[in-house]
């Protein structure tokens, strides 16, 4: 190959970003678009992708993080606060996504968590306090109707995804009519 990188992408070297996943703080039009169980260093969390919808950041994204088990003595000497608190954001990001305040006890990230994608918001995003290289969500609010832009004057709703076999008695729980 005999042109540089930079004459095959088309673009001069002082015009790439170094950090182009890194967003400018404010708030943004956004949509859940990935929700999941996932592990790091061994402990469960459960993550929500929240997705930029229109302008010039569009597609760039971040994670909500929620821990899905209680801090310990062993890790922490606050391991009580820590936990109410995980306990707090958990519950005030469920009931902004729309799960109902009554289904709050019924909610099992790794069966409902896909539900949440699709919810069209707003939140503020921008890069983290202590780590600028990454990008943290804040203050997510559903659309009224949860779809996106208000079209209509009713409310759009979605079927519920039947619940796998080893939850069973999720058809006589509160989320079995839950849709997003």
């Amino acid at each position: 190959m005999t042109e540089s990188m930079w004459d095959a992408f088309g673009v001069n070297a002082n015009d790439v970003d170094e950090n182009p996943f890194k967003i400018p703080a404010m708030v943004y039009d956004v949509v859940l678009s990935g929700a999941e169980v996932a592990t790091h260093k061994d402990i469960p969390y459960f993550e929500v992708e929240v997705s930029i919808v229109g302008g010039d950041q569009a597609g760039k994204s971040a994670k909500i993080m929620h821990r899905l088990i209680p801090w310990t003595s062993a890790e922490r000497d606050d391991y009580a606060a820590m936990n109410m608190r995980l306990l707090a954001n958990f519950k005030k990001d469920l009931l902004s996504f729309g799960i109902p305040a009554g289904a709050l006890q019924e909610f099992k990230p790794a069966i409902h968590g896909p539900k949440l994608i699709g919810i069209k918001g707003k939140a503020w995003l921008g890069p983290q306090k202590n780590n600028p290289d990454f990008n943290s969500v804040r203050n997510f609010t559903r659309n009224e109707n949860g779809a996106g832009a208000q079209s209509s004057p009713t409310p759009t709703q979605v079927a519920a995804t039947p619940a796998p076999a080893e939850n069973a008695a999720i058809s006589d729980d509160l989320l079995a009519n839950w849709s997003n």
